[in-house]
């Protein structure tokens, strides 16, 4: 054996799906829909994706750099004047159901989108009135509401020749006049806060709207009310402005949870989130209140609930090379009445930026490109309260779909420096830095994909052609058997048969023969380098056993059958994740066979195979 070095990870337990309608090509997985055109400037960068919500299948993308000029107004000095458009996307569908955009230089640097949300009735987005040295002091923040009736979005207008033109499209809440939207104004701003976008955090539902303004500690209740079809207000939250009220809120039903981070005084509390409960009076109440007891302060930057769960981010925020400690997830049970049930479960993820939640599965963006994505899924067969990582997205598998991916931002991947939407197995993810030009802008993209195909194996990089045993190679998604470029082999007299099931590779084992060889499944692979490779996969086994992996020569042709590395791993009834470091000599004709012959007949489980060069 050639200097190999062996890493085990026993895991409790791996959460398997088997969702086996969804693992084909028509799941619409694995594509990057990018920014509709027109693009407004030839320089500039939209930058779409940066802001994204999802609801049902709608994907709501804010894109606040976006320019829209009106034909014959004096262009500026600078040609970019970012009034920002809203895309509203069914699906993967490549044009959008709805645009909403206020062009012309009247809303010059207004950054509409620059916060989105949504719910099955309801879509809204923030804009901010730039501030000059002839703006009243402060000025106000919009939000804009679009209404879901009877199935329709509302639309805007073709005005000035513009399609989709909202200038003469809204009314202010309260109006009793008939337009598209409904515009709501929010948050005070300065001349030297007005780019501040951090501060503002709007989230909506069928019912409920919550306005929060982080900086001064402000956030408002409002609920729908059919009859007079405005957004009245309900409760209030006013406090002092160090403790950062509001950084992020979530609904669910009729609660909402409010954080409070105190990031500007950490010393005096870690930070805490609140939920608020509606009584049938039409009064709301403070149910329970969780508290950060870390360190690491910044409690609370992000939160999201579902119906039995709060999920709250801790820890540092922004990029991890300019910011410092850790980063956790921390998971609160809940009861019907929003009381925290005293059951929490810790996740420390280092590259921790967004998340989103959708019943026993919570997806996190990262700001590294492996992996881009981490899947948490709830053990519900379990006795304790227990989330773990089940999934991730590799984001160097996007590198092959443009050659100008990421230009000048260093990652060459996609990475999850953006908003994340999960509702289901369907999740869509923000790109801002895609850009299908030899330019140097950012246009951006919304990159749909399968929870239930997601594999971080899936790699360019990696020689493990069909590493997650699906149609799903590591550069594109196409129309190969799930057992492709696998090969189960009998010799000698030994018998097994290979299966697919769940986008893995289980090898029964009818008679194990009296060599390791007896029964394999193997690979081919191209050793381009004389150099040291990484082996990574998981397994488990029906019972107890150990088993042969061998990287070795393909002597079809010349009947070498030299073994360059082989390693021996012992599989238990659960899945381990297995990580080797070898030393193999450059061989283009080559195999990686996992060998289960000569050791009982207890079947065999493998996923997640990659063989990597370092």
């Amino acid at each position: 054996m050639n200097n190999v070095k062996r890493k085990h990870l026993n895991l409790q337990w791996l959460l398997t799906c088997s969702i086996s309608a969804l693992i084909s090509i028509g799941a619409q997985a694995g594509i990057v829909v990018p920014k509709p055109t027109p693009h407004g400037s030839a320089t500039a960068s939209p930058e779409m994706g940066h802001f994204l919500t999802r609801v049902g299948n709608y994907t709501l993308a804010g894109t606040p750099l976006e320019t829209i000029g009106i034909s014959g107004e004096a262009t500026p000095a600078e040609p970019s004047q970012q009034q920002g458009v809203v895309y509203l996307f069914n699906g993967s569908n490549a044009t959008p159901e709805r645009v909403y955009q206020f062009p012309g230089l009247a809303h010059t640097m207004e950054y509409s989108g620059f916060k989105v949300a949504m719910s099955n009735q309801w879509a809204a987005f923030a804009s901010k009135v730039y501030y000059s040295s002839s703006s009243p002091n402060p000025v106000m923040s919009y939000i804009y509401i679009a209404a879901k009736t009877n199935g329709v979005w509302a639309s805007c207008p073709t005005l000035n020749s513009i399609p989709n033109n909202c200038n003469s499209s809204y009314r202010d809440n309260y109006s009793s006049i008939s337009k598209p939207l409904t515009r709501i104004p929010f948050g005070e701003r300065t001349e030297w806060d007005q780019f501040d976008e951090s501060r503002l955090t709007v989230e909506i539902s069928d019912k409920y709207l919550v306005l929060a303004d982080s900086k001064k500690s402000i956030v408002k209740f409002y609920r729908y009310d059919t009859t007079s079809t405005n957004w009245i207000p309900e409760y209030e939250l006013d406090d002092a402005d160090y403790k950062n009220v509001g950084k992020s809120v979530a609904i669910y039903g009729d609660k909402i949870a409010v954080a409070q981070t105190w990031a500007d005084n950490p010393t005096v509390s870690n930070g805490s989130v609140r939920i608020f409960q509606r009584n049938t009076n039409g009064t709301w109440t403070m149910q329970s209140q969780v508290d950060g007891n870390f360190g690491t302060g910044n409690f609370g930057n992000n939160i999201k609930m579902d119906a039995n769960t709060l999920v709250v981010a801790s820890g540092a925020t922004g990029l991890p090379g300019g910011s410092t400690g850790t980063r956790q997830l921390i998971f609160f049970a809940l009861d019907s009445m929003g009381i925290a049930t005293g059951q929490y479960y810790v996740a420390t993820t280092p590259n921790l930026n967004k998340i989103s939640l959708s019943g026993n599965t919570l997806a996190v963006s990262n700001y590294v490109v492996n992996p881009a994505v981490e899947i948490y899924s709830r053990n519900t067969a379990g006795t304790t309260y227990e989330w773990k990582r089940t999934a991730g997205l590799n984001g160097y598998f996007y590198n092959n779909l443009s050659s100008y991916l990421n230009i000048g931002s260093g990652a060459g991947g996609l990475t999850g420096q953006d908003d994340i939407g999960l509702v289901g197995d369907d999740l869509s993810l923000g790109w801002r830095v895609f850009n299908p030009y030899p330019d140097y802008r950012f246009i951006g993209a919304v990159v749909h994909e399968k929870v239930s195909l997601l594999d971080t194996c899936r790699d360019p990089k990696n020689l493990v052609t069909n590493c997650s045993f699906d149609n799903v190679t590591n550069t594109s998604f196409n129309n190969s058997a799930s057992g492709a470029n696998w090969t189960l082999l009998n010799n000698q007299g030994g018998s097994g048969s290979a299966s697919y099931t769940n986008r893995q590779l289980r090898i029964s084992i009818n008679n194990p023969g009296s060599d390791m060889w007896h029964v394999q499944a193997r690979t081919p692979v191209n050793l381009s380098q004389a150099v040291q490779y990484k082996l990574t996969f998981r397994a488990k086994a029906d019972a107890n056993r150990g088993f042969v992996v061998n990287i070795g020569h393909n002597g079809n042709q010349d009947n070498n059958w030299q073994s360059h590395a082989r390693v021996y791993p012992y599989a238990t009834t659960e899945w381990t994740d297995y990580s080797y470091e070898v030393q193999v000599p450059m061989d283009a004709n080559a195999f990686l066979d996992f060998n289960v012959g000569n050791a009982g007949t207890s079947a065999v489980t493998i996923d997640s195979v990659s063989l990597k060069a370092l």
